[in-house]
């Protein structure tokens, strides 16, 4: 692994096992990098590998040890069984002439990645922030919504009600007229003129709350669509990022 992404790398498994921010993940990595006693090894041999190890086991080691230690750090998870194949083919890298292996000590080349990998995370952090405020404001629209529609649907079976009202006196009216009580039909008349304008007035008014709600509904939409355009945008930055 190279030693740019070592450190991404580190931070994320740390992100994964603690559930910090990628910007907190970083800063203990490189605190913890900083107070160790590690090197980077770089080497191009007949075959390119890159480690970090300890400064006296890698010195301390003969090119057989190194192999296996170089082996180690770069084969895939799960192929242990690979390991001696792969070892054979380093050392006899490291055996012929003019092979040589370039140990640095990393914290130089480091510490400008990590000020670029903090301006990142501020980036990473930023951008969440405005995809979140965005959902948030998106949310209380589509609530806002929610409450209006309520309203309406209210609204409109107060009107039903009325209206059933109405009917009834007007099937009042119709026994009247069979019976021939005048009194009862002229009773029943004013029982469903009253009706009638109590329904129209309840009618006009779910009209008026359904299109009010349905402009907060186009609201919610719109600022669920800028919401999720936000975060988009934040996790194009994180991927470009990390």
């Amino acid at each position: 692994m190279t030693s740019d992404k070592a450190p991404k790398a580190a931070a994320r498994r740390r992100m994964a096992e603690t559930g910090e921010p990628y910007s907190v993940a970083m800063r203990a990595v490189r605190a913890a990098h900083r107070g160790s006693a590690t090197i980077a090894v770089r080497y191009q041999l007949r075959r390119t590998f890159e480690l970090e190890i300890d400064r006296d086991t890698w010195t301390s080691a003969d090119n057989h040890t190194r192999a296996r230690l170089i082996a180690r750090s770069g084969r895939p998870a799960g192929s242990a069984a690979q390991e001696p194949a792969l070892a054979d083919l380093i050392e006899q890298d490291l055996s012929s002439p003019g092979a040589d292996c370039l140990t640095v000590t990393p914290t130089a080349d480091l510490d400008g990645q990590y000020l670029a990998d903090d301006a990142a995370s501020e980036d990473i952090t930023a951008a969440q922030n405005q995809a979140d405020r965005a959902q948030e404001q998106a949310d209380r629209a589509q609530d806002q919504a929610d409450r209006a529609q309520e309203q309406a649907d209210r609204a409109q079976e107060q009107a039903d009600e009325e209206r059933a009202l109405a009917d009834e006196a007007q099937d009042l009216i119709d026994a009247a007229k069979e019976d021939g009580d005048t009194e009862a039909r002229r009773r029943a008349y004013v029982d469903r003129a009253g009706a009638e304008r109590e329904a129209e007035l309840a009618e006009r008014e779910a009209k008026r709350l359904q299109v009010h709600a349905d402009r907060e509904q186009e609201r919610a939409d719109r600022e669920q669509e800028r919401a999720d355009l936000e975060q988009e945008h934040a996790d194009d930055i994180a991927s470009r990022c990390t």
